[in-house]
């Protein structure tokens, strides 16, 4: 297909996202190895149309994720950032490996500005270093729920709000890790179609303001 490429590396994906935004699919065919810490993946300029990165067909490429030591003292560091459009993860294993010293705060994707984010087929796995399994307990988010920083639309209903949106079916989580923070108190929807979620953190971490609760929704099925 025109839309499609086939890549062997990361890097080399992200680069043809940002000089073609009319590549909807990128297939990821090797196991690799990435350094990689706060990659802007911006969605605006594809004209709603979803960004998928898979694994080739019939296989399930590891792609294992450090961050470069630069990053290691940044506050709220993440290895990627989503903004402004639709991404899915397909048929992949995504190691995330800790560094051996990191400060609170450390997210694998935050998500802003009503993003979409799928992981299908996908086995996510968080790697601590070896001696500090413990010590990142309620450090390390999967999910960071940003500031929105869109400007308001007075003409908008408080009913037409759109939600960040999140699903999972066929996935598996595992590692000392939450799945979400959401210190900004933003309104999700997220469903989970099948899978586990192996973790002694908890689930969802979030701190209630004078708002009150946020206009969430959730659905687990079958994990």
């Amino acid at each position: 297909s025109d839309n499609m490429v086939a890549v062997d590396s990361l890097q080399r994906a992200f680069t043809l996202i940002d000089l073609d935004p009319n590549i909807v699919v990128l297939e990821i065919w090797d196991d690799q190895t990435v350094a990689l810490a706060d990659f802007n993946l911006r969605l605006s300029t594809r004209r709603s149309r979803p960004l998928h990165i898979r694994g080739r067909d019939g296989e399930m490429p590891t792609i294992s994720l450090q961050l470069p030591e630069a990053m290691v003292g940044s506050v709220e560091s993440a290895f990627f950032r989503i903004t402004s459009g639709t991404v899915n993860f397909q048929n992949l294993e995504l190691r995330f490996l800790l560094p051996s010293e990191f400060r609170p705060n450390l997210n694998l994707f935050a998500i802003a500005d009503i993003t979409q984010v799928g992981l299908k087929n996908t086995v996510l796995t968080v790697v601590p270093s070896a001696g500090l399994e413990t010590t990142t307990q309620g450090q390390v988010a999967v999910f960071n729920l940003a500031e929105d920083r869109r400007p308001l639309n007075p003409l908008d209903s408080p009913d037409s709000t759109k939600l960040e949106t999140i699903e999972f079916s066929n996935t598996i989580v595992r590692g000392p890790v939450t799945l979400f923070r959401n210190p900004y108190q933003r309104s999700f929807e997220f469903s989970w179609d099948n899978g586990a979620f192996l973790s002694s953190d908890w689930l969802y971490r979030a701190v209630l303001t004078d708002s009150g609760p946020v206009n969430s929704k959730v659905s687990l099925k079958n994990i």
